[in-house]
């Protein structure tokens, strides 16, 4: 191999490594990481009575169970929000009385509760046969979906997030 070609094969590699470093920057710059304390800080917790609770972070056993079951929360008002979450979502699932619905069915009607931001600020419903979105609760009948909007009033706001 002669000079020139040794140079234009590191100069490639040149290329192809600062390639490699962008696209490794880029994939850790993408990646989400849970917030979790360093030792000796302050982090608040769901108690088993859905209350916030504050600990100090040791990094022992119980520190990292709660880390990783999502239970770990770094200001109180998150730890509160986060439970109220969980307990509307937990009634809500309740309204729809266990219905489960059958996606293979197109004549089945899947009733769902969402937020009409053209009708004045109304709950709303509607039905879809066919269509599924992450996270949503669907009920059997109208009148299921009906009857969760008014049991649960502005929490649903709060659940989805709704100012």
């Amino acid at each position: 191999m002669t000079n020139e070609e040794i140079k234009q094969e590191l100069e490639e590699l040149r290329i192809r490594f600062t390639a490699l470093e962008i696209q490794l920057n880029k994939t850790v710059e993408d990646e989400w990481v849970p917030w979790k304390p360093e030792k000796k800080q302050m982090y608040y917790t769901v108690s088993a009575r859905g209350r916030a609770t504050d600990y100090e972070w040791l990094g022992d056993a119980t520190d990292n169970y709660q880390f990783d079951i999502g239970n770990c929360f770094k200001t109180e008002q998150e730890t509160i929000d986060h439970s109220r979450r969980q307990r509307i979502q937990k009634r809500l699932t309740d309204l729809a009385k266990g219905f489960k619905p059958d996606w293979r069915d197109a004549n089945q009607g899947k009733f769902f509760i969402g937020y009409n931001h053209r009708n004045q600020g109304k709950m709303d419903g509607g039905w879809c046969s066919f269509f599924k979105t992450q996270g949503t609760t669907y009920f059997q009948t109208a009148d299921d979906r009906d009857n969760a909007i008014e049991v649960l009033g502005d929490d649903l706001k709060f659940l989805m997030g709704i100012d």
